[in-house]
Parts: C-alpha cells; structure tokens; sequence
C-alpha cells in the first residue's frame, strides 16, 4: 500500500464506532476531537487525547506518532475538527474568507500528508452528508466536511470505507462497502483491486489494518 490512512464514512448509527471494537487498546490512542466516550466494552482503556484547538492536535498527533508503543491512532472525527475546531479558527471570524477557507483545506491536507508518512496506522472517522449531483440530478453521499474539501477529501486516501446496514435473514447486519458499484455509485468508497474479496465486508478495522498490511 501507498499509505496507511484509513477514511471511514457513514450516518450516525451505522457502525462507525463499533468497528473498532477488536482494536488492541494497549496500542491504540484515540483523538477525540467529538469529546465522548467510544459506545464499546474497553473503550475507557484506550489512551486518548482530548485536543481543543489546532495546536493541541497537531501535538496530540506527533505525541502519538512519537511513542513507539502506539501502532493505530483513531481519529474521531474529521467532520467535528472542521465544524468546531478549523473553521472557528482559520474561516468565521478573518477578514478575507476566501483565504481562511483555503487554509481550512490546506490544514486538513498538510495533516494527512504527514499521517501517511507517519508509518503508523490512522483510521480517520467521518459522518456522512448528502450532496445534490446537479450534472446527474441524484443525491450523492459524501464524508461530511465544509468549503472545497467536500469533493476532494476522498481523493487523500486509498482506502475509503462507508459504514452500511444489511438486512440477512431478518437480521441486521453492520458492514462496511469496499468500493461503488455501477448500481451504487453515488458514494465515495473505494480500495484497491484485490484487497477485499467481497463488496460487503464485516466492520471490523482490526480486520482492515491487517488485510492492508497484507497486501501486496
């Protein structure tokens, strides 16, 4: 693989936070820009940063990439670190908004280009939004992020995961899409050919970071 950056995507409800449910704690730090305890059994073992401002998580994330215990670093969520913490900072309040909001894309940018280089594993959490395709009039639906990044912030990563609910056999049954299909193309994910099997897999990140370690 080119990186090891991760972009999980889905509605509230759909899984996000339960697919890190087999993640090893003990070498896991999570980033929790939403300031909520992770809805799963363990979760409060999980070493966490709780930054406040861009500063605080440009330190919580070399704090992270610095220790050499820590393999996976959760980052929970993209969409809250633009609403709460990039925009109230780079865009609202300057003069030239124009140039806050090229900011506001050259913070989250610069961030991911040195998570990919980190060597660690990042899975970035995102909600979704849905997005009116006016050339094909269909409701498209997006990582939920503000200004330009709204149609490039899949473009950073290889590996762009939304979170689905199944029905099987009266049973509900939570997922994650691996790639579009020509049927369902009117969302972001996608991966590389070959690294998943199945257009459907179980939400299990533990599972994904293997399976891209893996890969070849």
């Amino acid at each position: 693989m080119d990186n090891n950056i991760v972009l999980i995507y889905g509605s509230s409800g759909s899984g996000k936070s339960s697919s890190l449910r087999h993640l090893d704690f003990d070498s896991t730090v999570l980033i929790n820009i939403e300031g909520k305890m992770l809805p799963i059994r363990g979760a409060s073992k999980m070493r966490q940063e709780v930054p406040k401002n861009l500063t605080e998580v440009k330190v919580a994330i070399k704090k992270a990439v610095d220790d050499d215990s820590v393999k996976t670093i959760i980052f929970d969520s993209l969409t809250m670190f633009g609403d709460n913490i990039l925009y109230p900072e780079l865009v609202r309040d300057v003069p030239d908004s124009r140039s806050g909001w090229l900011d506001y894309r050259d913070a989250i940018s610069g961030m991911l280009e040195y998570c990919k280089k980190s060597g660690k594993s990042f899975i970035f959490i995102a909600l979704a939004s849905d997005v009116l395709n006016e050339k094909e009039a269909v409701l498209k639906t997006v990582p939920a992020i503000q200004g330009s990044m709204k149609n490039s912030l899949s473009s950073h990563f290889t590996v762009v995961l939304k979170t689905n609910v199944l029905v099987e056999d009266g049973e509900l049954r939570y997922v994650f899409q691996t790639n579009k299909t020509a049927k369902d193309k009117d969302n972001e994910a996608k991966s590389p050919f070959g690294l998943f099997d199945e257009l459907y897999i179980d939400n299990d990140v533990a599972k994904v970071i293997e399976a891209i370690n893996e890969y070849k």
